[in-house]
């Protein structure tokens, strides 16, 4: 049973790490008053707060998808995995707005492979 369910769990895997970009594609929307407050700016510079995750992150669809085909998807999940949490505790811990915006592109960057990695699982 055992090799059975083990395609399942990657593609399982792959699945929830499509769902985690979504959530944080609109995790700020909700943290709007508190992130204005914690690092003091105005709408507009919220606006570029939270806009910054989607610039690296459509610029890196098409090489995200050459390096799901070079190396394969269950290395590059692994990868994506281990950079995403990383660059999620950076915003959580951050207390300045450059480093909320540097982390939340290296958001984009690190979790644009997760829909492709997926498909490919699929």
């Amino acid at each position: 049973h055992t090799l059975k369910i083990r395609p399942w769990i990657v593609w399982g895997l792959g699945s929830i790490l499509g769902l985690f970009t979504f959530l944080l594609q609109g995790s700020p929307s909700v943290m709007i008053p508190q992130l204005m407050q914690t690092y003091e700016i105005n709408v507009i510079q919220i606006g570029v707060l939270t806009s910054s995750f989607f610039y690296t992150y459509i610029v890196m669809q098409v090489p995200a998808g050459m390096l799901v085909d070079l190396w394969g998807p269950r290395r590059i999940l692994k990868i994506c995995f281990l950079l995403c949490s990383l660059t999620i505790g950076w915003f959580a811990f951050s207390h300045s707005f450059w480093e909320g915006q540097v982390s939340r592109m290296l958001m984009g960057l690190v979790s644009s492979p997760a829909i492709i990695c997926a498909f490919c699982l699929g």
